[in-house]
């Protein structure tokens, strides 16, 4: 299994969400917004796409918004994309993460505890599904 790393194209995320695990909605305004959108692919399929959107703040800390597609067949490849989560965008000092989770799907939870996120008690409502914001600072 060979995986590699690189910038996403639409085609990726397109390709991607015929076999996500979501429900096959994504926000484009959120995409469109995205100052970074990197894809991980195993042996030529995608398996995630992530992206960030930066916000303007006034104090030190960068604020990133963080958000995810993810293969069905993630859980194959957790330790690549654990690696690739962790090096490309969650090791960053002096930033604040901030991320959107679906708790009925209790592996995007434990993803996002794993790297330190906590659940705040915000809840915001997308596509008619309810999402806890998590934030992380580094």
């Amino acid at each position: 299994m060979t995986s590699t790393f690189r910038r996403a194209t639409m085609d990726d995320i397109a390709k991607l969400l015929k076999n996500s695990t979501e429900n096959g909605k994504v926000d484009e305004d959120v995409i469109a917004d995205s100052d970074e959108i990197r894809v991980m692919e195993c042996d030529g399929e995608p398996i995630m796409v992530i992206g960030c959107v930066r916000y303007d703040r006034d104090d030190l800390l960068d604020m990133l918004g963080v958000w995810g597609i993810f293969s069905r067949d993630i859980k194959k490849h957790t330790k690549e994309a654990v690696m690739f989560c962790n090096d490309l965008i969650f090791s960053r000092v002096g930033t604040k993460f901030v991320v959107l989770i679906d708790e009925s799907v209790p592996m995007f939870r434990r993803f996002v505890e794993f790297f330190g996120f906590k659940r705040t008690k915000v809840v915001e409502e997308k596509f008619g599904k309810m999402y806890y914001v998590y934030v992380k600072e580094n």
